[in-house]
């Protein structure tokens, strides 16, 4: 780059020249041309080639690398080691390095210096790497002449081995052979830290030597007193009978072995084995013990001694359906446990069941709500409606009357709905969610409504709202008559829907969830219709616009929306009861 930059200035200083009429007859003044610049020379320092033995440190020494012009210079080392070797350079970009040879193999190390403008040739150095021949453990001792081992060639002699004292040889490479006592009386042989001549009266075993504890009566003379110690005189602390108690030990027969402190006792036979101080004495009758500790025995009345939750002062209550709640029924209190009954702690309350012949009505179970049946045994089913406040506007804006309190009066809950684009749209204020298509195929009640009933519906296999798959559910569910009256809107008619929100409505009439009364469905756009005496056979045979959901009471009818679902949102209605809307009335 210095170099190209001088060629440039060069150039530019001749163009200038030539311009003025530099040559003959100019005033120009003389120029003195930039010399070129020169390439820096690298220097390791040490001799082409060297030896050195694996695990000894290189040094190297590019300090001697210099440069013709005087320009600062950078350095950078190359190592090249043999395969598998770890080896790596330490500063490889200063101008002193070294590397550790850990294989032996050959090293090859170059350094090319930079003076900002040129490189140098590479100086190069090739390193032999070998084995110290002290690293090796030649007799297979586990200890080379580089770690302390002053026999290599003796697999007996090394750091470490037993030395003997007194054969001239340094078996543990301290540095001289091992001096024996003088006298074999002051080797401590047993290692109990005492010799024969420091009063060990049996340097073979460490378990004897003076200061030792010693044992009377075993024919030891453990502390080498000079003989064994004498047990105490007293009879009362020999063991006669064997049976690990003497009398002074509270052995109350020490002539029989059964008796002892800890002996089984035998109750009523006048012998006190155990040594408590008398006789067990005997129950009049077994089942006078009362086992189960509930304060009655089986003589007292007990008919389950082993179940302190039974005696004859157990109150039971009735559980006829097993569901873990009474009904508040009582019998007792008595001992046998009457068909139906349970005790206190089997239950998890004793009253408050409101159906004890149904085990998924209790005041633990989930209410489903609007389906006219209080499972959770609160005093009412649980409605959807969660509060007044979320019970929407009819719609109406307009007046039909001067005098104030109609619907247009009131503006409590606006009709609000958000369309989800997925064929799916939520109301705002009850946040039910609707489905906006058609089903556009009749059916009757018990299909609609997933209902088994042998003529219409035979085992329920057709269920329309509850097979239902859209926009990612799969609970759908028939609404109740209520819940198909909140999406009505009285402002508008045939149908009253607000057709925005649902597109299409076709005017009809429609199924809910509630068991029709009706024997035969209005004319759309009516508002009266004929009361007919069967239920029965409008749910067989009449085909019409269904709306799945749960409420009690009779079947409404409703202008408006042919296929609708509605989803409960959470906060709601209880989670995995949805709502769905299909079939139109032919």
């Amino acid at each position: 780059m210095k170099r190209t930059i001088t060629m440039l200035l060069m150039g530019l200083l001749a163009m200038l020249i030539t311009s003025c009429g530099g040559g003959s007859g100019g005033s120009s003044e003389a120029t003195t041309p930039t010399p070129a610049d020169s390439a820096p020379v690298a220097d390791i320092g040490v001799s082409p080639t060297t030896s050195v033995e694996t695990g000894a440190v290189v040094s190297l020494d590019g300090s001697g690398s210099s440069d013709p012009d005087g320009d600062s210079l950078t350095y950078a080392w190359i190592l090249t080691s043999p395969a598998g070797s770890s080896a790596a350079l330490i500063s490889p970009s200063a101008p002193y390095s070294s590397f550790t040879p850990d294989l032996v193999g050959t090293y090859t190390v170059q350094l090319v210096v930079n003076d900002g403008a040129d490189n140098s040739p590479a100086a190069t150095v090739v390193v032999t790497a070998a084995t110290n021949p002290n690293d090796a453990d030649n007799d297979g001792d586990g200890v080379t002449e580089n770690q302390g081992d002053c026999d290599d060639a003796n697999v007996a002699i090394h750091p470490g081995a037993t030395e003997i004292c007194g054969d001239g040889i340094d078996q543990d490479c301290s540095g001289a052979d091992l001096t024996c006592p003088v006298d074999p009386n002051d080797a401590d042989n047993d290692g109990d830290g005492v010799t024969e001549n420091q009063g060990d009266c049996d340097d073979a075993n460490a378990a004897i030597h003076p200061g030792a504890t010693e044992i009377c009566g075993d024919g030891i003379d453990q502390d080498c007193s000079g003989a064994d110690l004498v047990c105490p005189v007293d009879p009362n602390d020999v063991d006669d009978d064997s049976d690990g108690y003497t009398e002074n030990a509270g052995d109350c027969n020490d002539a029989n072995t059964a008796i002892h402190p800890g002996a089984t006792e035998n109750c009523g036979d006048g012998i006190d084995q155990d040594c408590s101080g008398a006789d067990l004495i005997c129950p009049v009758d077994p089942n006078d013990v009362d086992n189960d500790s509930d304060g009655y025995t089986e003589n007292a009345g007990d008919c389950d001694d082993t179940n302190a939750n039974i005696s004859p002062n157990t109150t039971w209550y009735k559980d006829a359906d097993g569901d873990g709640y009474s009904d508040g029924t009582t019998q007792g209190p008595i001992c046998s446990r009457p068909a139906g009954y349970s005790y206190q702690v089997e239950l998890t309350a004793t009253a408050g069941d409101c159906n004890d012949a149904n085990a998924a009505i209790n005041p633990g179970a989930t209410d489903i709500p609007n389906d006219g049946i209080d499972q959770d045994c609160s005093g009412a089913d649980l409605l959807w409606f969660p509060a007044a406040s979320s019970l929407p506007d009819t719609g109406q804006t307009g007046d039909y009357t001067a005098t104030f309190g109609e619907d247009s009066d009131y503006t409590i809950n606006p009709p609000s709905y958000t369309d989800h684009g997925n064929g799916t749209v939520t109301d705002n204020v009850t946040g039910l969610m609707w489905q906006q298509g058609n089903d556009a195929v009749a059916h009757n009640w018990y299909q609609a409504n997933g209902v088994a009933e042998a003529t219409s519906n035979p085992g329920g296999a057709t269920d329309v709202c509850g097979n239902l798959t859209l926009a990612g559910y799969t609970n759908w569910r028939l609404p109740s008559k209520k819940e198909l009256v909140s999406i009505l809107d009285l402002d508008v008619y045939n149908p009253a829907i607000n057709a925005v929100v649902f597109p299409g409505t076709e005017l009809s009439s429609y199924w809910s969830s509630t068991s029709p009364t009706r024997a035969t469905p209005p004319t759309p756009g009516t508002c009266t219709s004929t009361v007919a005496s069967s239920a029965t056979a409008i749910r067989r045979s009449t085909t019409m616009s269904v709306v799945c959901a749960e409420d009690s009471g009779s079947m409404i009818w409703l202008f408006g929306p042919l296929v609708i679902l509605i989803r409960v949102q959470p906060g709601r209605v209880r989670p995995t009861h949805h709502l769905l809307v299909i079939a139109p009335f032919p």
